[in-house]
């Protein structure tokens, strides 16, 4: 309290012993009174510092889908040589570093329906015979397909399941001359097996097979 105060507390108490009251003696603590007040308003006007919000580090990305699609092809290549080799050791040395460079990757149809494309591995062995493995799309390991072939392609045509494949390697006769197969699913086996087959030559005659490539007239 200020040495004013105390006087004019001094003064409000004499009044009050003489029986007057004063306004300003209602007010004797003016000065704190008015100083907490001052406080409390400069409290309340006042707020807290913002924070920045705390940020939180992205997730990882999962890996380039070439990535993920060379190692499956690794995959495919070890099960589709392994065949090769049992079934063409004349054709083909799998060991050679040629083989390599005759293998080529590429996708095909998605033969079942689960939304996924599966792998075929094409490997040049002539002019113009391949052989081609079909991998899963779900485990790139799976064989589901061998052909020695000039080409193969998926058909409107399906058995459990699974989409026809048709695969035609052609023999001669510029190119009109071969065998057609059906190739279908066997669930047995779990995996392709031929179905069918067509022997093409080069005769026009009207008993030739409409699946055989047609001879020009």
């Amino acid at each position: 309290m200020t040495s004013s105060s105390k006087q004019n507390l001094t003064i409000c108490l004499a009044l009050l012993a003489l029986g007057l009251a004063m306004p300003a003696c209602k007010s004797g603590q003016g000065d704190t009174d008015a100083s907490q007040e001052t406080t409390a308003e400069t409290s309340v006007g006042e707020a807290p510092e913002s924070q920045p919000a705390e940020t939180t580090p992205p997730a990882e990305t999962t890996p380039p889908v070439g990535e993920d699609m060379a190692a499956c092809d690794e995959k495919l290549r070890v099960v589709a040589y392994a065949w090769v080799a049992e079934r063409y050791p004349e054709d083909v040395d799998v060991e050679s570093e040629d083989a390599r460079d005759r293998t080529e990757f590429d996708a095909f149809d998605d033969l079942n329906g689960d939304g996924k494309k599966e792998r075929m591995l094409t490997m040049f062995v002539g002019a113009s015979d391949t052989i081609r493995v079909l991998g899963s799309g779900a485990a790139c390991d799976k064989m589901l397909a061998g052909f020695y072939t000039t080409g193969i392609e998926a058909e409107a045509t399906s058995t459990a399941g699974w989409k026809d494949i048709s695969s035609w390697r052609k023999d001669g006769c510029a190119g009109l001359s071969g065998t057609y197969s059906i190739y279908a699913w066997s669930d047995a086996e779990k995996m392709y097996a031929e179905k069918e087959s067509v022997s093409c030559d080069c005769d026009p005659s009207p008993d030739r097979d409409e699946r055989c490539p047609a001879i020009p007239e």
